[in-house]
């Protein structure tokens, strides 16, 4: 494995990661506030979906033969 891939697969399991904590708060419900703001489900959700979406391309990126 050369260096690009392994910063590609590093990549892919730092946001499935990120994604997963995103899908465990929306399966939990737990609060999550910044300063005095409380941040929705809606942007759990976001966030699961846009760092799942994001680890598939890096994972398929990092197996490639190409690189």
């Amino acid at each position: 494995m050369n260096g690009r891939r392994i910063i590609r697969f590093a990549a892919a399991m730092f946001f499935l990661l990120i994604g997963l904590g995103g899908f465990y708060r929306l399966m939990f419900g737990f609060p999550i506030s910044i300063g005095k703001e409380h941040l929705g489900h809606v942007s759990s959700f976001l966030v699961f979906v846009v760092c799942i979406a994001l680890s598939i391309v890096f994972f398929r990126e990092s197996r490639s033969a190409r690189s």
